[in-house]
């Protein structure tokens, strides 16, 4: 679909209808104007979780955000929030003994957003686990499609599980002898040169 095109008219007259609706119910339900603006906001943004359409959801924001300035603030704050999560990886037991996982989330503006995502536990009297805790370090870059969002969280990963190995090999690689270390060999040379003499 074209994203250049406009909606059709009746798209239109419907988006200006359901605006009205949500704004007669949200002055309906609220004691001031702050409450006003809160119910609006909600019901706009529940209306717009329920419109597969990009052009149409594109549109009713617009629509809205000319009656509502605390909305576009609310628009531009949510821009790259997270809306829902859409994908989970399987959970990683890294060698330093951080639990991770791979997760993607699809914004309000309907870009997704890759993250690591690392699980906390507390451990109870009993061995059970008594509290656990999910949480996602979610990347700032916005992907299109969310097969490109899980590529990048499974690399990222990929790359924190490799990162936890390195120490681990970097001190096996340090365990030399001294002879090595600096420059020799393990074994000394059965030829021994005589010392020159210079006279």
């Amino acid at each position: 679909m074209d994203e250049d095109k406009p909606i059709s008219r009746f798209a239109q007259r419907l988006v200006t209808r359901k605006l009205e609706q949500i704004s007669q119910s949200a002055y309906d339900g609220a004691e001031g104007q702050r409450e006003y603006e809160n119910n609006f906001v909600e019901g706009v943004l529940n209306l717009t979780d329920r419109i597969k359409r990009p052009d149409l959801r594109r549109h009713l924001m617009n629509e809205a955000e000319k009656s509502s300035e605390y909305l576009r603030q609310v628009t531009q704050s949510l821009e790259g929030a997270i809306r829902k999560v859409v994908w989970e990886g399987p959970w990683v037991e890294t060698d330093e003994g951080r639990t991770i996982s791979g997760a993607v989330g699809q914004t309000h503006q309907g870009k997704y957003r890759s993250a690591e995502v690392s699980l906390y536990q507390e451990y109870g009297p009993t061995g059970r686990v008594a509290f656990s805790v999910e949480t996602p370090n979610w990347n700032e870059k916005l992907y299109t499609h969310k097969e490109q969002a899980i590529f990048a969280a499974r690399d990222t990963v990929q790359r924190s599980v490799e990162r936890d190995r390195r120490p681990e090999q970097s001190v096996e690689s340090d365990r030399k002898s001294s002879a090595e270390k600096y420059g020799g060999q393990d074994a000394p040379s059965n030829e021994i040169k005589p010392p020159s003499r210079s006279r």
